[in-house]
């Protein structure tokens, strides 16, 4: 969840102290917080007294975990944020924080945050595209698999069900007739076969 904290402004006009609360990290996959970012409001001080506006000179990291995006504006050297890198170094899953780029500017930190996220929908996008190309080309796996239905232990099971041995000559030292309940048996079997099978071809095509 983003992080704010509490401080006292100097008004650089008027020598007033100002209570503010201000962010310090800022989760911008929520789309009211990143706006706040790129229409400059967040972190923005007023001050009361004269009326002086300033970006508080505060670092604020802006991050977005499902996508592996963070990013720092540091206005000035920072010891917490080396504090806070060596912390998410520490700990599984966090490494993008720790190696977050730290921007001096304002437009430098939305410049970093609008690269980063196309390039990563670049990467999401060849994903999808490449998972196309290479993946399993259902309408053969489909057709191979009827071919196998057709053949093998489906003939055999389906004929001799039906007292009827195919004519596969491999076949012929089985044509001794099956009792009632090892015929059920082999229906039984060959069709819980099928059931699975289809169940496999249902799920490749998702």
């Amino acid at each position: 969840m983003s992080k704010k904290i509490t401080a006292k402004a100097i008004c650089p006009t008027c020598r007033r102290h100002n209570p503010v609360t201000l962010y310090r990290t800022i989760w911008i996959e929520n789309p009211g917080l990143r706006d706040l970012v790129f229409t400059d409001q967040v972190n923005m001080v007023r001050c009361p007294g004269c009326g002086h506006t300033e970006r508080a000179p505060i670092g604020l990291l802006a991050t977005n975990s499902g996508a592996g995006i963070a990013v720092w504006y540091e206005p000035s050297p920072d010891p917490q944020i080396d504090a806070d890198a060596q912390l998410y170094r520490s700990m599984p899953g966090m490494r993008f924080l720790a190696d977050a780029p730290r921007m001096r500017t304002w437009v430098e930190f939305k410049a970093k945050i609008l690269q980063l996220e196309a390039m990563q929908s670049s990467k999401q996008a060849k994903a999808h595209n490449s998972g196309g190309d290479q993946g399993i080309d259902l309408t053969e796996t489909h057709e191979a698999l009827q071919r196998w239905m057709s053949r093998g232990v489906f003939e055999y099971a389906a004929s001799r069900a039906n007292k009827n041995p195919p004519k596969n000559p491999q076949h012929q030292s089985y044509d001794k007739p099956l009792s009632p309940a090892a015929r059920f048996a082999i229906t039984f079997l060959s069709i819980l076969i099928g059931l699975l099978v289809f169940f496999v071809i249902t799920f490749l095509k998702r």
